[in-house]
C-alpha cells in the first residue's frame, strides 16, 4: 500500500532575486514536495501570512517597512507557528 507523500508550505521572504531563487533552488533539490512561495517585502510577507499556513519560513531580517524583529514576533503569535530561518548578508 502507498502512503500519501506530506506536501510542506514554505514561505521565502526576501528582497533579492538572487538570493530567493538560489535558496528555492536548493530547497526543491531536497524537498519535492514543498510549495515554495515568495515575499520580496514585509507588505507582501503579511499577506502571505495572513491568507495560508506555513510550516517553514526563511526570512532575511533586513526587510523594508517594519521593524527588524515585528515580523517575527507576528510569526510566533500565529496559531500554527512554522519553524523560522533568519538569514542576513549584513556583516554589521
Amino acid at each position: 500500500m502507498k502512503t500519501a507523500q506530506q506536501s510542506y508550505n514554505l514561505l521565502l521572504i526576501d528582497d533579492s532575486d538572487i538570493v530567493s531563487r538560489r535558496v528555492a533552488s536548493l530547497i526543491s533539490d531536497y524537498c519535492e514536495h514543498c510549495k515554495i512561495y515568495f515575499a520580496k517585502s514585509s507588505k507582501e510577507a503579511y499577506q502571505n501570512l495572513n491568507d495560508r499556513d506555513f510550516d517553514f519560513i526563511i526570512a532575511d531580517i533586513q526587510l523594508e517597512g517594519k521593524k527588524r524583529f515585528d515580523m517575527i514576533k507576528f510569526i510566533k503569535k500565529l496559531k500554527k507557528v512554522p519553524k523560522l530561518v533568519v538569514l542576513t548578508n549584513q556583516v554589521s
